[in-house]
């Protein structure tokens, strides 16, 4: 059973005009089964089935998420009156009070042709000046109100939401149900992680204070263990990477929401929409085992390493510069306090060019709403892996994409060194991503 399929359902109970269609677009695209307005039929029969003393969902209960609970024309706002007896009535669903600045809210509503008039007749308010009075205190009585009720849940059963300042994953990450994410999860870590090869005492790589792991194909063995060992890396723990039969269904079902449909066809993802990326890797199931195979190796350095910093390398990776230079920038990186340094940065979302914010010697850091896209080198400061970690699961888009929004959703300090070292050899392994393998200005 998936978590889509258990009853728990999810209430959006924010006014309208703060963002419901676009919530409504975001749950239905995921694979929720979801109700919107109805055309008002929604709000009016929820009501009725209060005033009748019936479940409140008596005609709706199929759907596991409703938008938009109001009906302006007959003042039917079940989203802003009944929201506790949906709660009592249906245990253990989630609730999104989602908002937006009060003026500006009132500005969509005024702006919605019909939307005042209709207010007007249902509440026979006599003035424009006299609504807008009401619908400030409605907005203060809500917002009041929702937080009183659910007290110390919220958060867990209640969230705030600013359609225009959250990031969607917050949603995502809301309705996740976290223990059977973390179980299942910690299953895939446990059969896989046995795979991880031991590292003779003697060998030592060119980043102290720091854990190195790769991921790699068997086609790729050879090739990856020498380059990095030329390169200073001879202690890196490898692991051979999970393919799709090894996961189950039920891995595919709580770890992955994309693992039949990857991002669906109304999805402004550049990424998955893209046609030249190569069926190897990012054909589905095979990106949950690419990312459950760099997840097992996180995973692993959250739970043994005693350094400050975790480096992962992909299997098809190859250095264009030397060594040292690449240790003094990482150097500076680490006494920057910075959480993220990409290695290799070939390319960023739909080709736009990096934005810096504060260039340093050898590093820059980037905006913390910078799309970076490039998962083959990164180095992590630890102490920020272990508090991101979790919010990489499920995984809900291609994972270059899951990365870079949770770094956003955590507003983690994100660099890049002015020149990149590491790239993928697309031509000799056929990693055919287009990811780019030549130094291109994006500054």
């Amino acid at each position: 059973m998936t978590e889509r399929d258990n009853p728990m359902k999810i209430f959006q109970i924010g006014f309208a005009k703060c963002g419901t269609r676009y919530m409504y677009k975001i749950f239905t695209d995921l694979g929720y089964k979801g109700v919107y307005n109805d055309y008002g039929c929604l709000a009016k029969k929820i009501f009725y089935n209060f005033l009748n003393c019936n479940r409140l969902l008596n005609g709706y209960e199929e759907y596991q998420y409703y938008g938009c609970m109001e009906n302006v024309s007959m003042n039917l706002f079940p989203n802003m009156l009944l929201y506790k007896t949906l709660d009592q009535q249906y245990p253990g669903s989630k609730f999104i009070l989602n908002t937006r600045e009060m003026d500006r809210w009132i500005e969509a509503r005024l702006q919605q042709p019909g939307f005042l008039s209709d207010y007007l007749w249902s509440t026979d308010m006599s003035c424009t000046q006299v609504v807008l009075m009401k619908w400030k205190e409605l907005w203060n009585k809500l917002h009041k109100e929702v937080v009183q009720y659910f007290g110390d849940r919220m958060g867990t059963d209640c969230m705030l939401f600013d359609v225009e300042k959250d990031h969607p994953k917050k949603l995502l990450l809301f309705v996740t149900q976290k223990h059977l994410v973390k179980k299942t999860f910690q299953s895939v870590y446990d059969k896989f992680a046995v795979r991880m090869e031991p590292i003779s005492s003697n060998e030592s790589n060119v980043l102290k204070n720091t854990d190195v792991y790769c991921m790699y194909m068997p086609d790729r063995e050879k090739h990856i263990k020498q380059t990095l060992a030329i390169h200073g890396f001879p202690a890196c723990q490898y692991i051979r990477s999970i393919v799709p039969d090894e996961l189950d269904n039920q891995d595919y079902t709580v770890l992955s929401s994309v693992h039949l449909y990857g991002c669906p066809p109304s999805s402004d993802c550049s990424l998955c929409s893209h046609n030249s990326w190569h069926p190897a890797i990012y054909l589905k199931p095979c990106k949950l085992c690419v990312h459950m195979s760099y997840l097992v190796c996180l995973y692993h350095s959250s739970l043994h390493s005693s350094k400050d910093y975790t480096l992962v390398f992909e299997d098809d990776v190859y250095f264009k510069h030397s060594a040292p230079e690449m240790v003094q920038t990482c150097k500076e990186f680490m006494e920057s306090g910075m959480d993220v340094l990409y290695l290799g940065f070939g390319y960023c979302i739909q080709g736009e060019t990096l934005h810096p914010q504060t260039r340093l010697t050898r590093i820059i850091e980037l905006p913390k709403n910078q799309t970076i896209l490039c998962k083959h080198a990164i180095l992590y400061r630890n102490s920020y892996l272990k508090k991101m970690f979790w919010d990489l699961l499920p995984l809900t888009e291609n994972s270059d994409v899951q990365f870079n929004h949770v770094n956003i959703l955590h507003q983690a300090r994100v660099c890049i060194p002015t020149t990149p070292f590491v790239f993928q050899d697309r031509r000799k392994l056929g990693s055919f991503n287009d990811n780019g393998d030549d130094e291109i200005p994006l500054f």
